[in-house]
């Protein structure tokens, strides 16, 4: 029910015919119109149009975390379900366009979880094109087959007037048009084949980087750990040591320095890992 519902909604261009309602990339989402008035903009509203265009480009704060009772989490939950039921009913095309309209208006941020459904879409669509397309190539083949046949086994003769006018046998025309409508037909569905082909290499693509950058963050926390577990160690050192040869020694000092030294490279690495955060 929800993937026939969702099919027929309007103005959602597929990029070729009915037999292929596929979704050859997602529809752009201009996050900075929503709600923006074009007539006229103040200083501020200037300012507010060019934050949320940064957000939509994964920089700054993305325009849903700045609207106030607005859970983006609860909405995605509901398209998750969605998706879930799209898989049901076999609604592949629906069930990527779907997907791909919440990672660009997220900017990726249900990505990870999304796009093993749409990468198991985009695969069942291409194979079905593939299919397609080589029983058309069968059907082709069977075609010229068929003529050869009737060329070697016709004992019917040209006539003399359509020898001299170089008039063509009705069975060599439907030929000739059966072949262009087959290669036509071929032609159409390759070019389909390799599209999806394409969509179906940029999500794994766009996985494989989701999951490269989880596995930095991981990597880039556990060095914070350590750094901060050395941290510890260094500063209960130093002060058990400044217990015992007081603050003033020169050693102390000298030790105090390159502890703040320290100090600065773990509130760095901290910092670092935080941003590897933000943007995975």
């Amino acid at each position: 029910m929800a993937g026939r519902e969702i099919d027929e909604v309007k103005d959602q261009k597929p990029s070729f015919d009915k037999e292929f309602q596929t979704k050859a990339s997602a529809v752009k989402f201009e996050a900075g119109t929503i709600g923006v008035e074009a007539e006229s903009q103040t200083g501020a509203e200037l300012t507010q149009t060019k934050a949320v265009k940064a957000a939509t480009n994964g920089k700054g704060t993305k325009w849903f975390e700045n609207i106030e009772e607005f859970d983006i989490s609860l909405h995605a939950s509901f398209i998750g379900y969605t998706v879930q039921c799209l898989m049901a009913v076999s609604k592949w095309e629906s069930l990527v366009d779907i997907s791909n309209r919440l990672n660009t208006a997220t900017t990726n941020e249900f990505a990870a979880q999304l796009l093993p459904f749409i990468i198991y879409a985009q695969t069942t669509l291409y194979n079905q094109a593939a299919t397609q397309t080589s029983e058309k190539r069968k059907a082709l083949e069977v075609r010229i087959q068929a003529f050869e046949n009737w060329k070697l086994t016709s004992k019917k003769k040209r006539s003399r007037t359509a020898m001299l006018t170089g008039e063509i046998p009705p069975e060599e025309q439907e030929f000739l048009k059966d072949k262009q409508q087959l290669e036509k037909e071929i032609f159409r569905l390759d070019v389909i084949e390799n599209v999806l082909l394409s969509d179906k290499q940029s999500s794994d693509g766009l996985l494989e980087n989701i999951k490269r950058d989880a596995n930095n963050c991981v990597e880039s926390l556990k060095q914070c750990r350590k750094l901060y577990h050395q941290y510890g160690i260094e500063t209960q050192n130093l002060s058990n040591e400044e217990l015992k040869k007081g603050p003033n020694h020169h050693e102390i000092r000298s030790k105090r320095k390159g502890h703040k030294v320290f100090t600065t490279m773990v509130i760095s690495n901290y910092k670092k890992c935080i941003e590897l955060l933000r943007k995975r």
